[in-house]
């Protein structure tokens, strides 16, 4: 009980769960099938920052930012998020992103979404004074939350804040919506807030996409808020690293984006239906603090990378956002059962079956151990069918801890 209440207790166990899953997906075949990905990602890696010879990773160069827009934008992408925190001014290189920016605005309707920081309820993205009135035709998302966890907006209209994977997720559905024709394309001559404006839409009552249901829903979703306040993770959405990550993104490094020869990289419509996200490729200056936009991959992602033969290196921020955003777009929520009252649960059987032996013998043994069996594929099924996680570990070793000692070898008659 005490262990299933700790927190970095219960991230290994969740870790692990996860890993069994993504080999219970293989070995069953239940993997979903292969088609495009929702979310590429342009990851700006150690060989792009080596060929663009930037000395300085960190902060990022905003020219080179505003170089990767425009080629985005000839590319005919219509979502691009930007996975860099743009609080500081860069004076010399402001003018090139901000110029970049509104070239794709004002010529090809791109919708932008900054990552910001969330402090204090309130959040810090792109700095105004780098590009003004940008906040009238672009939008941000904070990105601080927890990896191993799906963060779903905490206000009903997310008109203080909203995670980084939300806001695209919406624009996405709204964008694709054929309900909402209507939704203008962000324009330089707005002058109404642009997240306002897109959560106006949003809202509308008498929108029958299935995708826009589901994303208000979880906006009233209370229980993860509510159990945070106890310092816990109960019925908090995770993110669903048991999918092998060439379902959920596809990926192309900044540097085969802006080759000028086109070789690497020729100019098409591939991007006109993803979400793109620019964002650091692992290099080791990444993140608001340097290297903190780096994780160790999860165990399920590891598990993914080892058994097609892809490069076992850092997983980033970005690939986070892209488990959520796949998750949303395709309305899955997997939500955790707590140890606790699963363990509960499993103490009050192994405590009832002890009542009710009156002898132990092998084949009394070898039925309750086929039980804990049985409920292990239960539960990775369940998982896959109704979205939720059942734990197995702590359980069953709380149900063999009441269930053990009440066996009594059945003595051999003289």
């Amino acid at each position: 009980t005490l262990l299933s209440l700790l927190p970095p207790v219960q991230n290994v166990l969740l870790q692990g769960r996860i890993l069994t899953q993504a080999v219970y997906r293989d070995l069953t075949g239940q993997i979903p099938a292969q088609v495009e990905p929702p979310v590429a990602l342009v990851q700006i890696d150690e060989e792009s920052i080596r060929k663009a010879k930037i000395s300085v990773p960190n902060p990022i160069d905003r020219g080179y930012l505003a170089d990767l827009i425009d080629r985005l934008s000839m590319s005919e992408a219509r979502i691009i998020g930007i996975n860099y925190l743009l609080d500081r001014q860069q004076p010399d290189r402001d003018p090139l992103l901000a110029r970049s920016l509104r070239q794709a605005v004002a010529n090809r309707g791109v919708w932008f979404v900054f990552a910001a920081e969330l402090n204090n309820g309130q959040e810090i993205g792109l700095a105004p004074e780098a590009c003004p009135d940008s906040s009238n035709w672009s939008l941000q998302g904070y990105t601080n939350a927890s990896p191993a966890y799906l963060k779903l907006p905490s206000a009903r209209d997310c008109a203080a804040s909203c995670p980084f994977a939300s806001v695209l997720s919406v624009v996405y559905a709204l964008d694709r919506s054929t309900s909402t024709a209507n939704l203008p394309p962000p324009q330089l001559t707005d002058r109404t807030d642009c997240r306002t404006q897109l959560f106006k839409y949003f809202h509308q009552e008498n929108n029958p996409n299935a995708t826009i249901s589901f994303l208000r829903k979880i906006e009233l979703y209370p229980l993860p808020g509510l159990v945070e306040t106890i310092g816990q993770n109960w019925f908090r959405p995770i993110n669903d690293f048991s999918l092998p990550p060439n379902l959920v993104y596809s990926s192309v490094p900044a540097w085969q984006l802006l080759d000028r020869n086109g070789t690497n990289f020729p100019l098409s419509d591939r991007f006109k239906q993803q979400i793109v996200i620019i964002a650091p490729g692992g290099y080791q200056e990444a993140g608001v603090i340097p290297g903190s936009n780096n994780f160790p991959s999860p165990w399920a992602v590891k598990y993914w990378r080892e058994r097609f033969g892809w490069e076992n290196q850092h997983f980033t921020g970005s690939e986070i956002f892209a488990y959520s955003i796949h998750q949303l777009l395709n309305r899955q929520l997997i939500i955790p059962i707590p140890e606790l009252l699963v363990i509960a649960i499993a103490g009050l059987t192994g405590k009832i079956i002890t009542r009710q032996l009156s002898k132990g013998d092998l084949r009394t043994i070898l039925g309750l151990a086929s039980s804990t069996v049985a409920y292990s594929f239960i539960a990775w099924q369940m998982y896959l069918w109704a979205g939720i996680i059942l734990p197995i570990l702590l359980p069953s070793a709380v149900f063999w801890i009441y269930v053990l000692p009440s066996f009594k070898p059945t003595k051999a008659h003289e």
